[in-house]
């Protein structure tokens, strides 16, 4: 049986993954036109958050050279090879759609998880934050990874479905992996052991 939680906005925290000009804008190195599809939904999950009071957090990726991204480098060598992601760089800015306003903090983080070498944690129980909805890019990487942590953390999840990228994966020696899929493999195994999976209609009748 899926977990439901409640959301308080008081104690209920939007975590809003890379969504930066290197994933986000046409001209970024990763952009995928599906991004489109997601972002009308992320702005929708934001302005009913910002109406309803609740901390909003982006991560971005900032990673100096290979020393700083441990086994990253290995399975992604263009980042180090083209300099990609570096802080205060273009492409890892927030993209303007989704502009931070004041009082939003930003995360520059090295690895894929948001917690990761970062002080995320700190800040959010400093602030009595337990629920932290994710949305963002992408599914089965840093979404996933920013869940599984903030479980092992004991906060409550929420995995904010449709609005998260998810990405086809080409094929590892078993075949290809479709869109579909992938969001399908990663939702159901996220919901079976480590969130509530929901739509962003349903987070945000629920923060109403």
């Amino acid at each position: 049986m899926a977990v439901i939680f409640p959301l308080e906005p008081k104690k209920t925290a939007l975590l809003i993954y890379d969504v930066v000009n290197e994933m986000a804008d046409p001209g970024g190195a990763f952009y995928d036109p599906s991004v489109n599809e997601i972002l009308s939904q992320i702005q929708k999950l934001l302005g009913v958050c910002r109406a309803r009071g609740i901390a909003v957090f982006y991560t971005v990726p900032a990673n100096k050279g290979r020393e700083d991204m441990g086994r990253m480098a290995d399975f992604y060598p263009e980042l180090v090879s083209r300099g990609l992601f570096r802080p205060g760089s273009h492409g890892s800015q927030v993209h303007s759609s989704i502009k931070p306003e004041a009082g939003d903090r930003i995360i520059e983080k090295p690895r894929y998880g948001a917690f990761h070498g970062t002080r995320l944690d700190q800040v959010l129980r400093r602030k009595g934050i337990d629920t932290i909805l994710i949305c963002g890019i992408s599914t089965q990487v840093g979404c996933s990874t920013t869940a599984r942590e903030a479980a092992s953390r004991d906060f409550k999840v929420v995995m904010v479905r449709d609005a998260c990228l998810s990405r086809p994966i080409a094929d590892q020696g078993w075949g290809p992996v479709n869109q579909k899929d992938v969001e399908r493999v990663h939702m159901s195994t996220l919901s079976r052991s480590f969130a509530m999976v929901a739509s962003t209609d349903e987070v945000t009748r629920r923060l109403r």
